[in-house]
Formats: C-alpha cells, sequence, structure tokens
C-alpha cells in the first residue's frame, strides 16, 4: 500500500508489542501528544487545565534539580509536568518524580 492509498478513516493506530510502556520515562507521551488523546490516570477527571495556576519551579526531591511547572488550585497541587531546561532535564521528566505529589502533601500551606 503506499500513502496516496491511504485514507484517514481507514487508517488504525495501534501498539507495537502488548507489554505497554513500562519504564520511568513512559508518563512523556501524554506531554508530546499533538491532540490530547493521550491522558495520564493519576490527573484524568480531576480538574480542567484552564483553572490551573502554574508555577515554575525546580523538583527538590530530585538530585538534578529538574526544572518543572507545577499546576494547582485552592492550594492542592494537581499535576506536575517537566519544563525545558536543556542543560539539566531538557524536556523529560521521570514518571517517579512526575507522580511525587501523590506520595508527599498535595496541600500548599
Amino acid at each position: 500500500m503506499t500513502c496516496s492509498d491511504c485514507r484517514s478513516w481507514q487508517l488504525q493506530h495501534d501498539r507495537l508489542s502488548s507489554d505497554g510502556l513500562s519504564n520511568n520515562y513512559s508518563l512523556n507521551t501524554v506531554d508530546i501528544c499533538p491532540v490530547g488523546a493521550l491522558t495520564s490516570t493519576d490527573f484524568r477527571f480531576k480538574m480542567r487545565v484552564w483553572f490551573l495556576k502554574e508555577t515554575k519551579t525546580i523538583d527538590v526531591n530530585c538530585g538534578t534539580g529538574s526544572n518543572i511547572v507545577v499546576a494547582s488550585r485552592e492550594n492542592k497541587i494537581y499535576r506536575i509536568t517537566p519544563r525545558e531546561n536543556n542543560d539539566v532535564n531538557g524536556v523529560w521528566l521521570p514518571d517517579s518524580h512526575r507522580l511525587n505529589l501523590s506520595t508527599s502533601a498535595t496541600n500548599i500551606a
């Protein structure tokens, strides 16, 4: 089949393997998805993005000092996403750092 034979309604997206993504950087796929179809279960349906206040900061739980954006509303942290800094973490953030809000206090004093 050539590309000229393809029609968008005929295309299907599938995973390469049935194992899924099982590494410490798999949640970065949520950030690079251009249409927002990939979401993380820890944030899905919890809060609308446009209601969140974003604060640029440094991950203090990380030995390398990854640059992050903390999204909060009414003194509660809802998600942590990477902030680009090519000298430290590029545009990537390990899942263990991203999900750190579930193990730490999610309320801001």
